[in-house]
């Protein structure tokens, strides 16, 4: 062999070595390409559902928003968080998935306490109960925020009247509360200084869908796509 065909070869060795697959390696990969592609085509909800749990915990989002995609081009409805029927994790949810609320920027780091207290104390009844019962877990305003502009409390509540008086309640409520020894009596305080809703601005349609998918590092997808 001359000096030139033994370069040739070590070069093509040495670009292999950087990635290659031996046959035992490459049989590995085959096999677990197999299977979840037989789950993906067999349990489409319950894979996609571990697929967005998987990247539940990356902050850029990219995962999420690729899987969202995914779900809606093969018809598998994908519904946003609600803070009375989403879990730590996403969930076959009727004919789709449940987003769990950690979804929601801002709110993961809250989230196990707001299904704790949702499971101990029943479901979150209208935003007065609501906003009353966070405060007391310690939910700040931005959490409040992401909360109403994720949608997550669209289910108690009307989103334009929230968002106008949610940050006026939390302070009221906090009052109340530092004024009481007990939390259960704030419960059954009736005076609460509810600010004067008639003058709450309405919120566009397309802009209320763009926060609500802002809010849940979905930017990818369009306003009619994210259930």
């Amino acid at each position: 062999m001359s000096e030139a065909d033994a370069d040739r070869l070590f070069s093509q060795l040495e670009t292999f070595a950087r990635y290659g697959f031996n046959k035992s390696h490459a049989a590995a990969y085959s096999v677990l390409t197999y299977r979840t592609a037989w789950l993906k085509a067999n349990y489409p909800v319950h894979y996609m559902s571990s697929l967005l749990n998987a990247s539940s915990n990356k902050s850029d989002g990219i995962d999420k928003r690729k899987y969202v995609n995914d779900c809606l081009l093969n018809k598998i409805k994908v519904y946003a968080p609600d803070i009375n029927y989403s879990k730590i994790e996403a969930y076959p949810f009727k004919d789709g998935i449940r987003c769990n609320l950690a979804m929601v920027r801002g709110v993961d780091n809250i989230s196990l306490k707001i299904i704790e207290e949702r499971d101990k104390n029943g479901k979150y009844l209208d935003f007065v109960d609501c906003v009353t019962r966070l405060s007391y877990i310690g939910a700040n305003k931005t959490a409040l925020e992401s909360l109403i502009g994720s949608g997550c409390l669209d289910s108690i509540g009307n989103r334009e009247q929230m968002s106008y008086y949610g940050s006026d309640l939390l302070q009221s409520i906090r009052k109340k509360q530092k004024r009481s020894e007990k939390f259960t009596s704030i419960l059954d305080d009736d005076d609460i200084d509810l600010p004067d809703l008639s003058n709450a601005p309405r919120i566009d349609k397309k802009i209320s869908n763009s926060l609500s998918v802002s809010y849940l590092e979905l930017y990818s997808l369009g306003e009619d796509e994210f259930t």
